[in-house]
């Protein structure tokens, strides 16, 4: 019989009842499922004949997998749980305002906070979130808070790389797959691959990340793609991935000079100015233009 726990868990009993021949041994095998992140204690009573119930403590700390970049998270006003389509609307009253702070504990106390409320929910709701039927192979994701990675300016015809270090915080291997590869590949964005399996504990991953806007025609602007990574068993994080692509340019401030009467042997200078509009750096070159070279019309063109 499970006793005093505050919460969801699911614990399974083999066998529930039988009776033991004198002398004889009976081996009990319990099946504990914690249903949220936390530490958790909880006990259970085997009643045995007319005595009073034996007590048995279970203990722990329930964990998830999940995994951490080398990137800033920034400030979120709100952390929204859903499906990978579809956000149950009830569940936004229920979400309290976080704000991140940044520490490491303070990181996982918010995800754990996000788990958390999902988990609860979805042991409150049963089989139906807003209507739309949920099963065991598919269930609602928890979305963590999103990571940033600025890849400032890149002028369009050029392509940027840029490398992640993915590092595993747990205790356990975990598994990490890339979803909607084709839709970031459509935006000029390509990793090496889109699975990483078996991240050892305390191990770190480097992710290489190619950007080349011009294979896919895409304008000069800036650009905002989120690259969704979705944990084995586990929660969806997020990568923002933003910059701007741009061309560089030059603005001259004339386009003829006029020196007028300038006296032989005497040299005049008039001032042209040269400006970039552009945030990126502009390599320019002056070259003045050869005379046309005089062909000797009697000498044959192959020679």
């Amino acid at each position: 019989t499970p006793h005093n726990s505050s919460s969801p868990f699911r614990l399974v009993f083999e066998p529930g009842n039988f009776s033991l021949a004198a002398g004889a041994h009976k081996v009990i095998s319990v099946d504990f499922t914690p249903g949220v992140p936390g530490p958790f204690k909880t006990e259970f009573y085997i009643n045995i004949a007319h005595f009073q119930p034996e007590a048995i403590e279970i203990s722990g700390e329930a964990v998830f997998p999940n995994f951490r970049f080398s990137l800033p998270r920034p400030n979120i006003d709100r952390m929204l749980l859903r499906d990978h389509t579809r956000v149950p609307s009830r569940i936004h009253s229920d979400i309290e305002s976080v704000n991140l702070g940044d520490t490491e504990d303070q990181e996982t106390k918010i995800e754990q906070d996000i788990v958390r409320k999902l988990a609860l929910f979805l042991t409150a709701s049963r089989d139906t979130i807003d209507g739309f039927e949920t099963t065991p192979n598919k269930p609602p994701r928890a979305v963590l808070p999103f990571y940033e990675l600025d890849l400032g300016y890149v002028i369009l015809g050029q392509t940027v790389t840029h490398t992640l270090s993915l590092f595993n915080p747990t205790n356990f291997t975990i598994s990490v797959n890339l979803s909607q590869v084709s839709t970031l590949k459509k935006s000029g964005f390509r990793f090496a691959s889109s699975k990483f399996t078996d991240i050892p504990p305390a191990g770190v991953l480097e992710l290489e990340l190619v950007f080349d806007p011009a294979s896919v025609g895409l304008a000069c602007g800036e650009f905002s793609m989120t690259a969704r990574f979705l944990v084995a068993d586990g929660p969806e994080v997020p990568l923002v991935l933003t910059g701007e692509v741009t061309l560089p340019d030059l603005v001259l401030s004339a386009t003829e000079l006029n020196f007028e009467d300038v006296l032989v042997s005497r040299c005049k200078i008039v001032t042209l100015q040269l400006h970039n509009p552009t945030p990126v750096s502009c390599t320019w070159q002056a070259e003045v233009p050869l005379p046309p070279k005089k062909v000797n019309k009697f000498i044959p063109l192959h020679l």
